[in-house]
């Protein structure tokens, strides 16, 4: 795969709200050539990762690609389009704001390479989360969960056109990079290459609770809100916000301190809120002492008839079912959407009866 290099200036980025640079920035300066392993410290928090599975390196590869771009990078010979690369980077501690560029994720079927690249990261209850790709112009994302990259087009000039991820104010204790044959590969693809460059942050994100449930039921015209914590450390107050649709703006409406306690169970009440809703969503904000944040899941309330919703568990594990509780009209059929913490749409079932 031919590959030329050109300069190109350092932009910040804003993803999901957030304005992207490095506090903690991880560099690969400084990585042996060909290395499986590789660790970073930069203000205090660690990097480490660990690359395994069908290697077929060329050319010393992984290396780190000091010309223009300073990023680590992947040359493979795969025999089989069956092969795959799994980069796992974890964090001595959770960090805020996790992202980083990808280069020459692309295509070329005349030749033949597809690049794909799927990405899972995990927070420190051990869930899953996923960032927002931001693709180049010859790439395209996909997947339920947004987070698969996939060339569609051959991109002549390795540093131009990047792909940028982020995972915005999710907290992230670890992810996988997995780098793998597109559909349109043929069974044995020529050489293919990509580069991940500089893992940057915003904060850490040491989190001060855990939400073990979150549940909301319309009382007459009230909504009823009650949930239960575990882990409190430094905990400070939950500030409840409500929106009308669900995927528009949220407002708050209440705030509620924390216990000072280990563990807690809290309720709040949306008085006569039925009066102006149909429909009430409503999502908790969990602030720790020092200003750091998460939200919660989306709880909606459905007055008229009296709908109210129970999803449990809060906390899951992979491959964990959920299971969500409907109490009301029986005949009704209803909408029912399950959303990441970034607010991605992960699945969604309709007209429920």
């Amino acid at each position: 795969m031919k590959k030329n290099l050109r300069s190109f200036l350092f932009v910040l980025f804003m993803g999901m709200g957030i304005a992207v640079f490095a506090q903690p920035q991880f560099s690969w300066a400084g990585y042996p050539n060909g290395a499986l392993t590789f660790s970073n410290t930069s203000a205090g928090v660690t990097l480490n990762l660990q690359i395994t599975g069908n290697q077929q390196f060329i050319n010393n590869r992984p290396s780190y690609n000091a010309f223009n771009v300073a990023e680590l990078t992947t040359q493979v010979d795969w025999t089989s389009s069956a092969n795959s690369l799994t980069y796992s980077f974890t964090l001595s501690t959770p960090l805020i704001g996790v992202n980083f560029r990808l280069y020459d994720v692309d295509q070329n079927t005349g030749v033949g390479w597809d690049d794909r690249i799927t990405i899972v990261g995990v927070n420190n209850a051990g869930q899953n989360v996923y960032p927002l790709i931001l693709p180049a112009s010859y790439q395209a994302v996909s997947g339920a969960n947004n987070n698969v990259l996939e060339g569609n087009a051959d991109n002549i000039f390795f540093d131009l056109n990047f792909a940028t991820v982020t995972f915005g104010n999710q907290n992230v204790k670890s992810f996988t990079v997995v780098y793998s044959c597109g559909a349109q590969s043929p069974a044995n693809p020529n050489q293919q290459w990509m580069g991940i460059g500089a893992v940057g942050s915003l904060a850490l994100a040491t989190l001060p609770v855990n939400l073990t449930g979150f549940t909301a039921k319309a009382v007459g015209y009230d909504a009823r809100l009650q949930w239960e914590t575990e882990a409190q450390v430094n905990f400070d107050h939950f500030e409840i916000e409500r929106s009308a649709s669900g995927t528009g703006s949220f407002e708050v409406i209440g705030l509620v301190a924390g216990n000072n306690g280990a563990a807690g169970s809290y309720t709040y009440a949306d008085v006569n809120v039925g009066r102006q809703l149909t429909t009430g969503y409503y999502r908790l904000k969990m602030v720790d002492r020092d200003g750091r944040f998460e939200y919660s899941r989306v709880a909606f309330v459905r007055f008229g008839k009296g709908l109210s919703v129970d999803v449990r568990p809060t906390l899951l594990s992979a491959g964990e079912s959920i299971v969500v509780n409907l109490a009301g009209d029986p005949g009704r059929g209803v909408d029912i959407l399950l959303y990441n913490a970034a607010g991605q749409v992960l699945e969604s079932r309709r007209n429920v009866v």
